[in-house]
């Protein structure tokens, strides 16, 4: 009875503390969009490798209209072939898919996932009567460049568009409304026409930099198809926007400004700290992206500067020529008194399992030594 209650614990004292070997799975396929086309045959073939074992399945609204081939199911790579064969009509209009899915087939317990893969198969069966989306792209631009507003429309109504308005308004950021037209076409769109793409020049002047919200309407009977962007517009300027305003005399100390980049393009930023008309520090050079924020770090030596308020100006260079001053005043303040550092508490959760792992150990020991003295007497 002992021998049989120390075999049993140890198997599942070893379920727990094994963790197989994890391999993926992949498949040499492309995503496939089709419209909807009566008795239309989708004939595709799928290439499966990384695992030695897996089963391949279809799943998905379109799974009984579809046939898969598999030269050797459970086995390892290998290459399947899906028939999707479409009846004369499908019931509702919208999105059907078909998943071309594998996954790894394993044996035995302990912790473990199943990795898995799925390829879906899109079929769009067009809407009765005028049905059509817009999407809405306004790239991001330089004072100096002419904005074009990018229009994409998808007709997936079973009918033909000959014309269709687009209403177009542009707001700042305080949320005024700084550009508003309504754009009429007479334009044949056949039905099911995907992507169709057409561009609008926007007049930027008087805009000003920063960004801006644009939302766009179409029109056309019986409904409406609204697209939302956000664009910026930039300038070769660069904003200051944080920096210390005290610093403790002991000696060496951090000096960390933060800027805010407002042009598009990737340019230098560095910058130089004077106290009283003295540079004292200058940080290093950083690559500042489009837009992008940063933090300017570099040192100063307070232990030659005596308590009280002093000048302080922060000259931060960007670009070729580029610079922004900013001129405030900063106080040099007694250091603060060394914090006691707490002992850090270690995570409950690990100092749990470590423990549940260590009693399982000196059980396990326990009970093999007990056993093996009982065996001898």
């Amino acid at each position: 009875m002992k021998r049989f209650l120390l075999f049993v614990f140890l198997i599942i004292s070893l379920s727990f503390l094994t963790i197989p070997d994890t391999f993926g799975i992949s498949v040499y396929s492309n995503v496939i969009k089709k419209d909807f086309k009566p008795n239309l045959v989708i004939n595709e073939t799928y290439t499966f490798f990384g695992a030695s074992n897996f089963t391949v399945f279809l799943d998905g609204d379109l799974k009984p209209y579809a046939k898969l081939i598999d030269p050797n199911p459970g086995g390892g790579k290998r290459t399947v072939r899906v028939i999707l064969t479409l009846p004369s009509e499908l019931p509702r209009p919208g999105t059907w898919v078909l998943y071309v899915a594998g996954s790894e087939i394993r044996e035995g317990g302990g912790m473990s996932f199943v990795p898995q893969i799925v390829e879906p198969i899109y079929i769009f069966v067009p809407y009765t009567g005028y049905y059509a989306s817009i999407a809405l792209n306004i790239p991001d631009i330089e004072l100096n460049e002419t904005l074009k507003a990018k229009f994409t429309i998808d007709n997936r109504g079973d009918k033909p568009l000959d014309q269709f308005n687009i209403s177009l308004e542009v707001r700042d950021e305080m949320n005024e409304t700084i550009f508003s037209k309504l754009y009429r076409y007479h334009q044949h769109l056949n039905a099911s026409t995907r992507g169709y793409e057409f561009s609008e020049e926007l007049p930027i002047e008087g805009w000003g930099a920063g960004r801006f919200f644009a939302n766009a309407t179409l029109y056309i009977p019986n409904m409406t198809s609204t697209s939302h962007d956000m664009f910026k517009i930039g300038s070769k300027k660069l904003d200051i926007l944080n920096y210390p305003k005290q610093l403790e005399k002991k000696g060496i100390v951090p000096f960390i400004i933060s800027v805010k980049a407002n042009w598009k393009y990737e340019l230098d930023v560095h910058a130089e700290v004077k106290i009283d008309g003295e540079t004292v520090a200058v940080s290093p050079t950083i690559q500042l992206h489009s837009f992008g924020h940063a933090k300017l770090k570099c040192f100063i030596d307070t232990s030659n500067l005596e308590l009280g308020n002093y000048e302080l100006k922060i000259i931060a260079y960007y670009g070729e020529k580029g610079k922004v001053e900013k001129t405030s005043t900063i106080e040099i303040v007694e250091p603060k008194p060394a914090a006691v550092e707490q002992p850090k508490h270690l995570n409950t959760t690990i100092v749990l399992i470590a423990a549940l792992v260590a009693l399982a150990i000196v059980i396990m020991v326990f009970v093999v030594v007990y056993t093996l003295s009982k065996n001898r007497k």
